[in-house]
């Protein structure tokens, strides 16, 4: 009897062996290829005038339809078991399989700080694999050479694999980085980020292609107390942007509310800017893979029906992760 595709994926994740593992980075690197020509031309000014009923990957950008479920889930950090727990209560394998639109987007940070790193990626990088047009890994700041290097993910791959093989897949997976989209964004005006938006003045959806502004995306956090925008002096780099910086994004690309991560909040999520900007961690909790475990009482993930408009971000948009 031939395995599921849901075998392979748990199998995947037990076998661990650096070629293996380099293989997965390999083939993922061509899906992420093939993508961009499937969308050549498909890209507007704003999102209103995207006339697409389907889903498309145009870098930097994924774009989700007017039909479906999307689920976001915010920094996973080394922690496999908390992409497994929401696979599991949203039932969200076994629904790709029946054929039903359903789409799963990583908002970045997939490893350093948490215990299983290469597992964690041996798992995202599966999934992507045998559920192409369902998976979107967006990048974050973590996916970045010097975070790597200096936060663990360096560090775990010479453990798992051995110094020369271990520098090999490292240096592989920063390429890989390079090629991930950095924004979501779908008909129904929902903008998904890591970081945050962009501080300079923007003419159209269209501007999202310089490598400053998709390095502020990773790296840009909400301010409450500031009307434009501010170096942010607790990252050391980059900005705070306030709520007038983010309405004007917003009006200029077409977007009703933005979703990211970067930020760890103990309730497991954050509402910023009229309830229009939402913050969530989706990892800690009792997860024994978390580094922060200790600081992240609920973590969370969202949930949203693509096909209805929103304007603001409620408490049944949240889910928490059940351990």
């Amino acid at each position: 009897m031939s395995k599921t595709r849901q075998e392979k994926i748990l199998e995947q994740d037990q076998t661990l062996s650096w070629n293996i593992f380099l293989g997965l980075i390999q083939t993922v690197e061509r899906i992420l290829k093939h993508e961009r020509k499937l969308a050549k031309g498909k890209m507007q000014n704003t999102i209103p005038k995207i006339k697409s009923n389907k889903e498309f990957c145009h870098f930097p950008f994924v774009y989700l339809p007017y039909q479906g479920t999307a689920i976001f889930l915010g920094d996973i950090h080394g922690d496999s078991m908390s992409i497994y727990r929401v696979l599991a209560q949203e039932k969200f394998l076994q629904k790709v399989e029946k054929g039903e639109k359903v789409y799963l987007i990583l908002l970045g940070d997939y490893a350093d700080r948490g215990q299983e790193d290469i597992r964690t990626l041996s798992l995202v990088l599966s999934l992507k694999w045998y559920y192409r047009k369902n998976i979107f890994l967006l990048r974050g700041n973590h996916e970045e050479f010097n975070m790597g290097q200096y936060y663990g993910l360096l560090g775990s791959c010479i453990k798992e694999f051995g110094y020369d093989k271990g520098q090999l897949v490292f240096s592989r997976l920063v390429r890989l980085y390079e090629r991930l989209p950095g924004i979501a964004i779908t008909a129904s005006g929902i903008v998904a980020v890591h970081g945050g938006v962009p501080v300079h003045n923007l003419h159209s959806l269209r501007d999202l292609n310089d490598e400053e502004e998709l390095t502020e995306m990773r790296w840009n956090d909400p301010g409450e107390e500031i009307d434009s925008s501010v170096f942010n002096y607790k990252r050391g780099c980059y900005y705070l942007f306030g709520k007038n910086i983010f309405n004007r994004f917003m009006k200029t690309i077409g977007g009703k509310v933005l979703i990211r991560s970067h930020e760890y909040t103990a309730a497991g999520y954050k509402l910023m800017f009229d309830k229009r900007l939402l913050t969530i961690f989706s990892n800690g909790g009792k997860s024994p893979e978390s580094g922060y475990k200790d600081f992240i009482l609920e973590p969370r993930y969202v949930k949203v029906d693509l096909s209805k408009e929103i304007n603001q971000w409620t408490l049944r948009h949240l889910r928490k992760i059940k351990y």
